[in-house]
């Protein structure tokens, strides 16, 4: 059993804990609230793995009254190898359906341990009050070539 599939199971296990940890917190709203969640990982040149990912609200504002914000979405991807992602997004709000979008970098894409420049982009959908799923994607910018993945997951909103 690799170090990677250790830390695979250590996730596996974690993550429902966590959100129960959780759970008692107020919820803020699509926009506003931190998020939680687990799901997979499909790309065109990568195997599906597990993933782990987050959204961190930084700041909210009104713009001619729609809501718009500024996050950062970190994401753990198990697969061969520890990936991580970091983008910096604008949030839009719009009743049950949240898009999103920006920038940010890859770290070890197809098990190079380089740090790539990506594009990030997707929708967040509340299921109900603390519960949404997220559908994404990333487009990886590698040396002489590109990436492209695609994420699935459930989020848990506090």
């Amino acid at each position: 059993m690799g170090p990677c599939s250790q830390l695979r199971d250590l996730a596996l296990l974690a993550a429902p804990l966590m959100v129960g940890a959780m759970a008692p917190a107020a919820i803020a709203g699509p926009l506003e609230g931190f998020s939680v969640g687990s799901g997979f990982r499909a790309g065109f040149n990568d195997d599906t793995s597990f993933a782990i990912g987050a959204k961190l609200p930084i700041t909210q504002f009104k713009i001619q009254g729609n809501g718009l914000g500024l996050s950062v979405r970190p994401d753990l991807i198990f697969g061969s190898e520890l990936e991580v992602r970091a983008a910096a997004t604008v949030d839009a709000s719009a009743s049950k359906l949240s898009p999103y979008g920006g920038g940010g970098l890859a770290y070890n894409t197809d098990n190079t341990g380089d740090i790539s420049p990506m594009l990030s982009a997707g929708l967040e959908y509340d299921l109900q009050r603390n519960a949404a799923i997220r559908f994404g994607g990333n487009y990886i910018f590698q040396d002489g070539d590109t990436d492209a993945e695609f994420l699935i997951m459930g989020m848990f909103n506090f």
